[in-house]
């Protein structure tokens, strides 16, 4: 953290994650550093990335101060996160997770696998439909999840930053939402 601050030259991190889960974590150990770090001022706040569910009880029990996030793989095509429990436990403690790879590395625009293709021809109608662009339709999909997941964008090109902002203005209904989910799965969601 203070490399960091160093090398940024500045006085305090907003947000500091613990990147990846350390096996041999004492996590009394990591809690009391994170909270000198915080009590001297050097981070506002403290998450974690790619944490079990677990694994952020774990370390949040030992904390005085409450994780904000949890940093996690999170898109269309990589969508497990419904099914164990993290994104529960985001909902249930008002924690609005960070999804890494949210296009899942690209594969939604360039994959061919029959997957991929078929959420890509589901986000192209969709998007038609809309008057947006395929990667509006992909964030806008996040947004739709009652955790508000932020993407974490791969790009430093301001113009897909732009039109992924423009996503925020998109409201999916909820049959677009699960038609989306459907065509990731292979069959429909009823």
């Amino acid at each position: 953290a203070e490399e960091s601050l160093k090398n940024l030259n500045i006085d305090s991190i907003d947000v500091l994650l613990i990147h990846r889960p350390d096996y041999l974590m004492d996590a009394a150990e990591t809690a009391d550093g994170l909270s000198r770090l915080m009590q001297e001022g050097k981070i506002k706040h403290a998450g974690v990335s790619n944490f079990t569910v677990s694994q952020f009880d774990l370390l949040q029990s030992k904390m005085s101060m409450p994780l904000v996030t949890n940093q996690i793989e999170f898109s269309v095509l990589c969508y497990g996160a419904f099914a164990d429990g993290t994104l529960d436990q985001c909902q249930e403690r008002n924690i609005r997770p960070m999804a890494w790879s949210p296009t899942a590395g690209g594969k939604i625009f360039t994959s061919t696998s029959d997957e991929a293709m078929r959420v890509r021809q589901t986000l192209e109608t969709i998007a038609e439909e809309r008057g947006a662009s395929v990667d509006q339709i992909v964030y806008a999909w996040l947004f739709k999840h009652p955790t508000r997941p932020i993407p974490i964008l791969g790009s430093n090109n301001l113009g897909r930053i732009v039109s992924a902002a423009k996503s925020l203005d998109i409201k999916l209904t909820h049959e677009e939402w699960y038609e989306i989910l459907g065509a990731a799965r292979g069959h429909d969601i009823a």
